[in-house]
């Protein structure tokens, strides 16, 4: 994983986890994410962590299919890698 394209992932977590639309429940799981993107440790198993809580992320009931998707998208970008 490129540097940059950790800085996008980070970032972009940080906007969902301030959008006033989303669920207290869910930020705290984005938060766990960034932790553990933040983690020290191997970056494979640094994203495998990340992919899991995100993941566990789209599957709550009470999340919006627009933030679903964003969501989506950001664990797209990190299996790519």
């Amino acid at each position: 994983m490129t540097e940059a394209e950790l800085i996008e992932v980070v970032e972009f977590l940080n906007e969902l986890k301030t959008d006033a639309t989303i669920p207290k429940n869910i930020k705290c799981q984005i938060d766990s994410a960034l932790v553990s993107l933040n983690s020290e440790g191997e970056i494979s198993m640094k994203i495998s962590r990340t992919v899991q809580n995100l993941d566990s992320v789209c599957e709550d009931p009470n999340l919006d299919s627009f933030i679903r998707s964003q969501i989506l998208s950001v664990v797209s970008l990190l299996e790519s890698i």
